[in-house]
């Protein structure tokens, strides 16, 4: 019986240290390449996250078989499992962390992209609107030497249009005056 714990306790810790290299492998490899997105990125950390955690029965297990088998070990060997055991829990919770720290940074980097995203996307609105201004302004303002012939054609203008408008509002009082002798096609073609 003794030996069959032995044996379970090194099946688990065959298969705890085949996916500790795995996901360390992922781990690395995800640290090495250049993401084309971070949001890609944080996706294969998240689903690598939830990889790592769905796992963690595996060392579980492990710390299991341990507790069975330490009765029945002499000091040296109780010693020897202790320390691979611990050895295992901490790369385990080492890369638990790591993995938990990346999908921050990754969701913090995010969220200041897109803040960032918005104040440039606010002044390229702004620049946008100012051109568009400053345009109309080249477009109204006169070359030097045309400034006060235009500045007179100007006036001459305002003149003109304000003689007209005294001109329709006298022609509207009459209008109105007449209209109710009108019949009602003039007083249609009047009225427009």
């Amino acid at each position: 019986r003794d030996q069959q714990w032995a044996r379970d306790y090194h099946d688990r810790m065959s298969i705890v240290e085949v996916l500790l290299d795995k996901f360390t492998k992922e781990w690395d490899d995800l640290g090495r390449t250049d993401a084309e997105s971070t949001a890609e990125l944080l996706e294969a950390l998240k689903k690598l996250a939830s990889a790592v955690q769905a796992q963690r029965f595996v060392l579980d297990d492990l710390k299991e078989q341990k507790q069975k088998l330490m009765e029945r070990l002499n000091p040296e060997d109780k010693e020897l499992i202790k320390e691979h055991t611990s050895h295992y829990e901490k790369q385990w919770a080492q890369l638990e962390e790591l993995l938990e720290r990346k999908v921050q940074v990754s969701v913090t980097t995010l969220e200041e992209l897109s803040q960032c995203q918005s104040k440039l996307e606010d002044l390229l609105d702004w620049a946008e609107g100012q051109t568009r201004l400053l345009s109309e302004a080249l477009r109204c303002s006169p070359p030097a030497e045309l400034a006060q012939t235009l500045m007179l054609d100007h006036i001459a203008s305002c003149s003109e249009l304000e003689s007209q408008q005294l001109a329709h509002g006298a022609a509207t009082s009459e209008a109105d005056r007449i209209l109710a002798r009108l019949g009602l096609d003039e007083r249609q073609r009047l009225q427009k």
